[in-house]
């Protein structure tokens, strides 16, 4: 075998394996980069149904004590528990409405309803326009 055909022999493995090695590469760095991608989207599905579920136990809760006012002790720990999973996981609006249903429900538990329902009822309707708006809804107007 010539010199010649042993350096193209030579030339064109040496190409081949630069090759191989750069596709590897490649495909590595790609499936880095997907696998990224695919982490940050479950994890704003989990934050999303997070959030979902707090938002959820806090209206209904909330609900609840506007339509037939506040019965009992077990209701408040309701209320407050919710209210403390919206601070974790809620938007800063969010947690602002419902900071303000905290200072609206102060009436029902201390006079028994009365004056506190308007502002309660209120800053329901703020909270759960934040939730909606949060959640990526239209808010009700």
């Amino acid at each position: 075998m010539p010199i010649a055909d042993i350096a193209q022999v030579l030339a064109t493995g040496g190409t081949t394996i630069v090759a191989v090695a750069v596709g590897a590469g490649l495909t590595y760095l790609f499936s880095a980069l997907n696998r990224r991608h695919q982490e940050a989207r479950e994890d704003e599905t989990r934050w999303y149904d997070a959030r979902f579920r707090a938002y959820e136990e806090l209206s209904s809760t909330a609900t609840l004590i506007v339509r037939r006012g506040l019965r009992s002790e077990e209701q408040l720990q309701d209320f407050t528990r919710a209210a403390s999973s919206v601070e974790l996981v809620g938007s800063e609006e969010a947690v602002n409405a419902c900071v303000l249903m905290l200072a609206a429900l102060l009436p029902f538990y201390t006079e028994g309803g009365g004056q506190g329902e308007p502002r309660l009822r209120d800053a329901l309707e703020r909270f759960n326009n934040a939730a909606r708006k949060d959640l990526g809804q239209q808010a009700l107007t």
